[in-house]
C-alpha cells in the first residue's frame, strides 16, 4: 500500500513539474516574441529615421532644422561652388523635397549642401556665418578652364608670387559695371585649406577692348591686365588638338 501510494505521489510530481514546464516554455516563448517585436519596431524606425532624415521648415528665405532648431542661408552658387565628393554618403534630410546632405569634416554642421538637380548642388550655412571674401578665403591654388559642356581641358596655378599678383588685382582693380560684347568666357575655381569643402568662383572674360575677371559677389567686372592670357592661350591650343 505505501508503495501504491508513492507512485501516485511521484506521478502527481512528474505531473507538475511537466505543468511546471510548458508554464516556463510558454513564458520564455512570449518573452522571445516580446523581443523580436521591439528588435522590429527599433530596426523600423531607425530605417524610418535614416530614410526619411531632418524635415528643414521654410521661413523668409531660410531653412530651419527642427532638430537643432539652427537656420540655413543659402550661398550664391555662382560664387561659392560646393566639392560634390565630400557629401555623398552622408544624407540628412530634405528641404521642400531636395535631398540635403552634411559634409565630412565640416564640425557642428555648419554647413550643408542641398541637391537641386542630378548635376547642380548648393551649398547651405548656419546664418551666423559670413561668407569669406577671396582674401578671407586663402587659396592656395587655382584652376581656369572651359566648362561647356564638359571640363577636357585646364590650367593650374599653384605658384604663390603668381597667386599674390592674381588675388592683388582682384582685391584692387579697377572695377567697371559694364563691358563691350563678351567673346570668350572662363571659369575659375580658387582652392583652399581653411575652406576645403568648396571653391571660390570667379569668371574671366574677353572682349575686343581687353580681359576682365567677373566678380559674382559684387555683380562687377575687374581689369585683369592680361595677367591670365597666356593660360588662355594655352587652352585654346589644347582645344585646337
Amino acid at each position: 500500500m505505501g508503495k501504491k501510494r508513492s507512485r501516485n505521489t511521484l506521478k502527481k510530481e512528474a505531473a507538475k513539474k511537466a505543468k511546471l514546464d510548458r508554464k516556463r516554455q510558454i513564458r520564455n516563448i512570449t518573452a522571445i516574441v516580446a523581443c523580436a517585436v521591439i528588435a522590429v519596431i527599433a530596426v523600423t524606425a531607425m530605417l524610418l529615421s535614416r530614410s526619411d532624415g531632418v524635415i528643414f521648415k521654410y521661413k523668409k528665405g531660410a531653412y530651419i532644422d527642427p532638430k537643432t532648431d539652427k537656420v540655413y542661408c543659402a550661398a550664391d552658387t555662382s560664387a561659392y561652388l560646393i566639392k560634390t565628393e565630400f557629401y555623398k554618403d552622408n544624407y540628412y534630410g530634405k528641404m521642400s523635397g531636395d535631398k540635403v546632405y552634411t559634409i565630412p569634416g565640416v564640425k557642428g554642421k555648419s554647413w550643408l549642401v542641398r541637391r537641386l538637380t542630378d548635376d547642380i548642388y548648393q551649398l547651405y550655412h548656419e546664418e551666423s556665418i559670413v561668407l569669406p571674401s577671396i582674401s578671407e578665403f586663402e587659396p592656395k591654388e587655382m584652376y581656369i578652364f572651359v566648362d561647356a559642356p564638359l571640363i577636357f581641358y585646364r590650367e593650374e596655378i599653384k605658384d604663390k608670387t603668381e597667386l599674390d599678383g592674381i588675388l592683388h588685382i582682384l582685391n584692387s582693380g579697377e572695377k567697371l559695371e559694364t563691358i563691350g560684347e563678351i567673346t570668350e568666357t572662363y571659369s575659375i575655381r580658387f582652392v583652399s585649406d581653411k575652406y576645403s569643402h568648396m571653391y571660390f568662383c570667379y569668371e574671366y572674360v574677353v572682349t575686343e577692348d581687353g580681359s576682365y575677371f567677373y566678380d559674382h559677389v559684387s555683380f562687377s567686372y575687374i581689369k585683369s591686365n592680361g595677367i591670365l592670357d597666356g593660360y588662355v592661350a594655352s587652352l585654346k591650343e589644347n582645344e585646337g588638338e
